[in-house]
């Protein structure tokens, strides 16, 4: 081996060093890049999961207090019930003492005497309203706040249909 080529050699040598010491600055800037790069993606990814831990405990705080409203509401209406079953029960009471009072002044004392009468004196009369329709009559009344004292009478309406009007009123609903 002569001394150029040593000489050459070792200047392809140098020329090698001076490029992988290039190399290496290269890499290792980039690998430098990619470790900043990471730790922001992992101080974002911190970041992210902080917010979404915000997020979920507002979430289940605003469910709680969506509960914590229809818990109230559910509170009212039960409430707002059992006024109306007090203020139903009240006027039913009141219902029946005055039906008792309108019947007890109204049917006057029975008869000792026995009297046969055939069975058609049995069913009331035509223009009698049963005890029963004036209780819930009373009852509707004083649940709209009415005293019983705003009732002056109640009185069957009469209605006085021809056999014309009715056979009009069949033939309209399709009936022959």
């Amino acid at each position: 081996m002569d001394a150029m080529t040593l000489n050459t050699a070792s200047t392809l040598m140098f020329v090698i060093f001076i490029l992988m010491v290039l190399v290496i600055r290269i890499v290792m800037r980039r690998v430098g890049r990619l470790a900043e790069t990471v730790e922001e993606l992992q101080k974002s990814n911190t970041d992210l999961q902080a917010k979404l831990e915000q997020l979920q405990q507002a979430k289940n705080d605003d469910a709680v207090q969506a509960l914590d409203a229809l818990k109230e509401r559910l509170a009212a209406t039960e409430q707002s019930l059992a006024s109306v079953e007090q203020r139903s029960a009240r006027a039913e009471q009141q219902a029946t003492l005055a039906l008792e009072a309108k019947t007890e002044q109204a049917v006057p004392a029975p008869v000792v005497e026995e009297q046969k009468t055939p069975p058609a004196a049995l069913e009331p009369a035509e223009d009698t309203i049963r005890p029963e329709v004036m209780a819930a009559i009373m009852a509707a009344v004083t649940a709209y706040g009415y005293p019983l004292e705003s009732i002056r009478s109640i009185k069957p309406v009469r209605r006085n249909h021809t056999a014309w009007v009715m056979a009009g009123r069949l033939q309209n609903m399709g009936i022959k």
